[in-house]
């Protein structure tokens, strides 16, 4: 069935009138959240740029001291265990993590990356993998489990 206004010249006109406004106010606020999340990218004061942090390399066991601004701009990686890993000036290599110091002999040593478990890990899995962890420098636990 057909409406009543249907045939009436311009009513088509005046429902597209009634949906310019709110169409006009639905396009400015897309184009408001996306041109907002572009500028509102973070950047830290100067002073934690400055900032000095020790770093050590997973794999040659070097020691590497640089400000946090120089650690960023080296680039870093989400590891498995969470951390970020920076890349290496000399190799190339995403190895620079952050150092714990050894519960056994007190040496710096990067920290032990866990692998997570599974849902059908049997009870004390974790903590036998814990166990397993060996230190690199001297070849004992790292944290001694009471």
């Amino acid at each position: 069935m057909a409406t009543p206004l249907a045939g009436v010249p311009g009513q088509n006109m005046r429902n597209w009138s009634r949906l310019a406004l709110p169409a006009s106010l639905l396009v400015a606020a897309v184009i408001a959240v996306v041109f907002g999340a572009r500028s509102c990218s973070y950047t830290p004061p100067e002073w934690v740029n400055d900032t000095l942090e020790e770093r050590i390399d997973s794999e040659t066991l070097e020691i590497v001291t640089l400000s946090h601004g120089e650690w960023e701009r080296l680039g870093k990686k989400k590891t498995m265990g969470g951390d970020w890993a920076y890349r290496n000036r000399r190799t190339g290599k995403y190895t620079m993590v952050t150092p714990i110091i050894c519960g056994a002999c007190g040496a710096k040593i990067p920290l032990p990356v866990v692998p997570p478990l599974t849902l059908d890990a049997p009870p004390g899995a974790r903590e036998e993998q814990i166990a397993k962890i060996r230190c690199p420098v001297c070849g004992k636990p790292p944290f001694p489990l009471p």
